[in-house]
């Protein structure tokens, strides 16, 4: 079982995650190994996703949520939206390559990973 008390006083958490990613048009997940992540409590960010910079929108002992967009200079958005269980290191989270000038998803990938602090 791994726990992560809530921060006393500013924390950054560097994780390390395993797990899969599967693209949605994809039948099999691609296994991602080590894959990192940075979890910032003094600044309220999740960092690792294809380099969005998600707000920590609900934080609480047993569990966290996240959610972020980042704005490529192609115009087109890439978002995530997720959630950590901190008792079980239990990460789910969803990223979507998005153009929001046609209304057209281009992409969408879905995480499942168990992540230690590193």
């Amino acid at each position: 079982m791994i726990c992560w008390a809530l921060p006393v006083k500013a924390e950054v958490l560097t994780l390390s995650c395993d797990g899969t990613m599967k693209a949605e048009d994809q039948e099999k997940p691609h296994a991602i190994t080590k894959m990192g992540l940075v979890v910032n409590f003094d600044v309220g960010v999740v960092i690792g996703f294809t380099g969005i910079t998600a707000r920590l929108e609900e934080v609480n002992t047993n569990s966290l949520s996240f959610k972020g967009t980042t704005t490529h200079p192609s115009g087109t958005e890439w978002l995530v939206r997720g959630s950590m269980d901190r008792r079980t290191g239990l990460v789910s989270a969803a990223v979507t390559w998005f153009n929001p000038r046609t209304n057209m998803l281009l992409m969408r990938m879905n995480y499942e990973l168990i992540c230690k602090p590193t």
